[in-house]
């Protein structure tokens, strides 16, 4: 029997599941008293749903373009001419590629598999190949002997089939099936699950097709207190059917004589409620076949945001599998053709796909900003990149600075604002109170409490360097980039296994050569844009001067560097814990 487009064979004594594919030109459930077209004996030609859902699929699928690749799949070395693209773009004569990929999944999803008969141009050791067939699959019958497969019997009946009742060899058929646990050699269709849905839905809509026919009238009921001979009998059908006329049209009065009288029943809540089931028997056949009913129709709950999630998932829940199911058993036809090619379905060039890969680029920018390394984005978000060389270490900006804790960064700005000042440029802070840079610089000794205080500490230490003020911002850059690089040079001292604490971490001379072979050509640039009246000896006076601001940087430097790495000598701290030290000397460095 035929059920939903799939021959099955019923037993009495057998439930219908045991035979899913015995072959059969039968009509399911087909009786003489009832007309033919109110019984369900193809799904995919009557429910409407099934029809949609197996569409959606396979026009999507067909949809995605299949492309072609010499070697490793990749774009360089793709194949955009030659016979492998001239066969698929016409595999048949009667099909074209879009076509061809749309039966392809038409029959897996009707049937569970898929046949297709190679035609080669002149017998089998041909290497090339004519055209492909793809026959209905429920017209084959596997052939078994000693639990091997050795061959396919075809029964094609009449002359209306494309291929003559014949047996093939399995190497003479390719042969792909959807996954079947309680049959070895067949597949089991997804319509298959989705026969109850559908019959619910085929009945919901000949229930309904029948009262819109009749007018809203779901029939006459004629009770009479005598008993009617034949021929009354057939006159009060004949004026009841008279009366009706066909939908959209208002029906005749009708005149009954004698003591008869008509019933016209209404619909109940019940039937109201048979109707409105549909929705879920829509439902239950979407997701057979795994298609979101926001594809196939327009619901309650299609909203854009909605619609747009619903797309997306199946695309990469549904349509990438399946591509991938296709691409295997392609890859036999493919090899035919071009031994050296390889096929594949470019679903990244789909527009949804590409907004989604948008998104996780933006994110892989900001794990790449927070030094996560390039090619672990990758791996992780999927971003289909290559791996890079160096993609596997992290990269931080350079405007990047370590914050510290509430009260470093509370102490470091009041010392800036100290730094920037000199004895004279701001009032203290009570009046008859002397400024701690005045106490500093006139050489008197503090107090204790003076000496403690990290603001006064970090004046005293840098009381002798006034920040070079310029508009020009190569200075500053430069002067960040050099304490960088001397903390490097710095750490790598101090995490030798050579190290002597006595031997300085840094060379002053060594480290003023290099920062003034930086800044040289800049100051002199500053120098001569900005005064261009002063003569060559003042030039050079300045020059000399600037030699000394960076020479005592330096040294303040380095005083620094040895005060905090004797202090943490003193208190037994690991290496570890001495390289904090030093970073908190540079970073206090280059905020002044």
């Amino acid at each position: 029997m035929n059920i939903l487009g799939l021959n099955i064979s019923i037993s009495r004594r057998q439930p219908a599941t045991q035979k899913s594919l015995a072959l059969s030109p039968d009509r399911w459930l087909r009786g003489d008293d009832v007309p033919p077209g109110q019984v369900l004996s193809n799904a995919y030609e009557q429910v409407v749903w099934v029809y949609r859902a197996i569409n959606a699929l396979a026009e999507q699928v067909a949809n995605v373009p299949f492309l072609f690749s010499a070697g490793e799949r990749g774009g360089e070395n793709l194949i955009t001419s030659g016979p492998l693209l001239d066969f698929y773009a016409r595999p048949h004569p009667l099909l074209n590629r879009f076509q061809y990929w749309e039966l392809r999944v038409i029959w897996l999803m009707l049937r569970g598999e898929c046949f297709r008969i190679p035609v080669y141009e002149h017998g089998r050791d041909a290497a090339r190949i004519r055209r492909i067939l793809l026959p209905d699959p429920a017209r084959f019958q596997h052939i078994i002997e000693d639990h091997e497969l050795i061959g396919w019997r075809y029964t094609g009946l009449g002359p209306q089939t494309p291929l003559a009742s014949q047996v093939f060899l399995p190497e003479e058929v390719w042969f792909e099936r959807l996954p079947n646990p309680f049959d070895f050699w067949r597949g089991l269709p997804p319509l298959y699950v989705a026969a109850a849905a559908a019959q619910t839905d085929f009945a919901a809509s000949a229930f309904m097709r029948g009262i819109i026919e009749n007018n809203a009238d779901t029939g006459i009921i004629v009770r009479t207190d005598k008993w009617l001979s034949d021929e009354q009998r057939e006159q009060i059908i004949a004026a009841l059917r008279d009366r009706k006329r066909k939908a959209g049209q208002a029906d005749r009065p009708v005149l009954l004589l004698g003591s008869v009288e008509v019933i016209k029943p209404q619909l109940s809540s019940s039937d109201l409620q048979f109707l409105e089931n549909r929705k879920f028997s829509r439902s239950e056949i979407c997701a057979a076949f795994g298609v979101p009913e926001e594809i196939v129709t327009t619901t309650d709950h299609s909203k854009y945001d909605v619609m747009t999630g619903a797309r997306l998932n199946f695309i990469e829940n549904r349509i990438a599998p399946l591509c991938s199911r296709l691409e295997a058993e392609e890859d036999i036809t493919v090899k035919q053709i071009d031994p050296r090619a390889s096929g594949w379905f470019d679903l990244d060039s789909l527009p949804i796909l590409q907004e989604a890969r948008r998104n996780r680029l933006t994110a892989a920018r900001t794990g790449f900003e927070m030094g996560v390394p390039f090619n672990e984005l990758n791996r992780v978000l999927d971003l289909g990149f290559r791996a890079l060389p160096w993609g596997n270490r992290g990269y931080l900006s350079t405007k990047l600075q370590e914050v510290g804790t509430e009260e470093s960064v509370e102490h470091a700005r009041g010392s800036s604002e100290l730094l920037q000042a000199t004895p004279g440029d701001a009032p203290a802070a009570n009046p008859g109170e002397e400024h701690p840079m005045a106490k500093l610089s006139s050489g008197r000794p503090l107090p204790q409490s003076a000496k403690d205080d990290p603001i006064t500490r970090a004046a005293e230490l840098f009381s002798g360097l006034k920040p070079f003020r310029s508009s020009n911002p190569q200075i500053t850059s430069k002067l960040r980039r050099f304490l960088f690089d001397q903390r490097r040079r710095a750490l790598a001292r101090l995490a030798s296994p050579v190290w002597n604490p006595a031997a300085p971490l840094i060379d002053i001379s060594e480290e003023t050569a290099q920062i003034e072979a930086q800044l040289r050509h800049v100051f002199e640039a500053e120098l001569a844009s900005g005064h261009p009246e002063l003569s060559a000896e003042a030039a050079a006076e300045r020059l000399n001067a600037w030699r000394a601001w960076l020479e005592r940087i330096n040294g303040r430097t380095l005083q620094r560097l040895q005060e905090t790495i004797g202090q943490g000598l003193g208190a037994k701290e690991t290496r570890e814990a001495l390289s904090q030290r030093v970073k908190a000397v540079f970073n206090e460095a280059a905020s002044h």
